[in-house]
């Protein structure tokens, strides 16, 4: 399928889990080796005790599975393996077994899911992700949209003419804007990459 992505997924045992110091040191050859066995087709990455391996097909994927299973073997290496398959729609790996959402239902049910994990993610990390801007004709208006949307329980930043919105997914971030726009608003979408100090820093470049 165009675009499928799979996953090999390494989790190599550790000290307290019996690694000795010597099974680490060969383990630091395990990623070369799999590269060199598997060629350009499979991108293998590495994370101190992690590897991950990447294919575009499943039959990539499982290959690229016996290889390194074989690899482990052969370097006595302890390590949990699993294949699995990226989701899109709920934007997480999931087990290779697990179908991609095939109805309209099933797409649906996959996208609870996602915003779920991003309101807890939300709630542990103590911050939101995406950003909704407007800018209103008078400050009246924005005024009277800030108490609104804090009736229904978002978090609202008011400067003068403009609002900062705060929400979790990308998904409520496009409906609020669509709602927006269509109460005259200007509107900007932006992903909250790193926290910023102030609520003015928002708005720098907004005129008016």
């Amino acid at each position: 399928m165009p675009g499928d992505e799979w996953r090999v997924e390494v989790e190599l045992a550790d000290e307290a889990h019996g690694q000795s110091v010597a099974d680490r040191l060969r383990s630091l050859a395990l990623d070369d080796e799999a590269r060199e066995k598997l060629g350009a087709d499979v991108i293998v990455t590495r994370d101190d005790l992690d590897l991950f391996l990447y294919a575009d097909s499943e039959a990539e994927a499982r290959e690229a599975e016996r290889v390194i299973r074989e690899l482990l073997s052969a370097d006595r290496l302890e390590a949990s393996v699993a294949l699995t398959r990226w989701h899109p729609v709920e934007e997480d790996w999931k087990d290779a077994g697990e179908p991609l959402p095939a109805s309209d239902e099933e797409r649906a049910a996959e996208l609870e899911r996602k915003e779920k994990r991003e309101v807890e993610e939300a709630a542990r990390e103590g911050d939101t992700d995406w950003d909704v801007r407007a800018t209103l004709a008078s400050h009246s208006d924005t005024a009277a949209l800030a108490d609104r949307l804090e009736d229904e329980g978002l978090a609202v930043v008011r400067r003068w003419r403009h609002l900062l919105v705060k929400t979790i997914t990308e998904e409520q971030a496009e409906e609020l804007a669509l709602r927006l726009r269509g109460e005259g608003a200007e509107v900007e979408i932006e992903a909250r990459d790193v926290k910023i100090g102030g609520p003015f820093r928002f708005f720098a470049g907004i005129g008016g």
